[in-house]
């Protein structure tokens, strides 16, 4: 797969390749559909706090973000990994993200890490004429401490693909609250209106984001009484 590397500014791409080029594991995960429009999952994944906000109201996970700047934020994932997500391009099927952060595990000590990921969004057609969004990621996880990543690298066919499921979990639970919209987007509508301090502006943002998946739910029989 082939991704926009060469769009990156200098200092951007300083910061891939040198995970690139250092990495301790690497993996990738999918094709993987998701019965939502391409608009709205591209919605969705760029407003992490509102996922976050929406995974816990399910119950799903417990995911944390904080606006740290344009495109970047912080975040924790419930189970150890905290650092900062940077957003470093996009463009309508392409996300490359660089990630600057930690694992703290009750087994493995504190380790630190940096990692990027390549993501790819193509809009594809399912049966019944549905669209969906089809996704792609490819990790490259580098981790600080030589000796952990040196043992790590020994290990690779047993822990690789752990860590690079790990790092990703977070796209894995945007894709699972997505098929949930695609289920029953009203109920996930009433849902976020009961988000704490949720902008009005955000809000009425998001109701319109998910109108359209509600207008191509199929009409429920009418049975004629008796």
């Amino acid at each position: 797969m082939q991704f926009p590397a060469d769009q990156l500014s200098s200092a951007n791409l300083c910061l891939v390749s040198a995970v690139i080029q250092g990495h301790t594991t690497t993996g990738r995960v999918g094709p993987v559909q998701t019965p939502v429009s391409h608009q709205l999952y591209v919605y969705l994944i760029e407003r992490p706090p509102l996922i976050a906000s929406l995974l816990e109201r399910f119950s799903l996970a417990a995911y944390q973000f904080r606006p740290e700047g344009p495109n970047r934020f912080w975040f924790n994932d419930g189970e150890g990994i905290q650092g900062i997500l940077t957003l470093l391009y996009q463009d309508r099927t392409n996300r490359i993200y660089y990630l600057d952060g930690y694992y703290e595990g009750s087994i493995f000590p504190r380790l630190y890490a940096k990692a990027t990921v390549f993501m790819k969004i193509e809009s594809v057609t399912v049966p019944d004429n549905a669209s969906a969004a089809q996704t792609w990621l490819v990790s490259y996880i580098q981790l600080d401490d030589s000796l952990m990543a040196g043992l790590i690298r020994m290990l690779r066919p047993l822990v690789g693909d752990a860590m690079t499921r790990k790092l990703t979990r977070g796209f894995d639970i945007t894709n699972q609250l997505a098929a949930l919209i695609a289920k029953d987007p009203n109920r996930v509508a009433q849902e976020a209106a009961l988000i704490p301090g949720l902008p009005l502006e955000s809000l009425q943002s998001f109701q319109s984001a998910i109108d359209s998946v509600a207008s191509h739910l199929p009409t429920p029989p009418v049975f004629a009484a008796p």
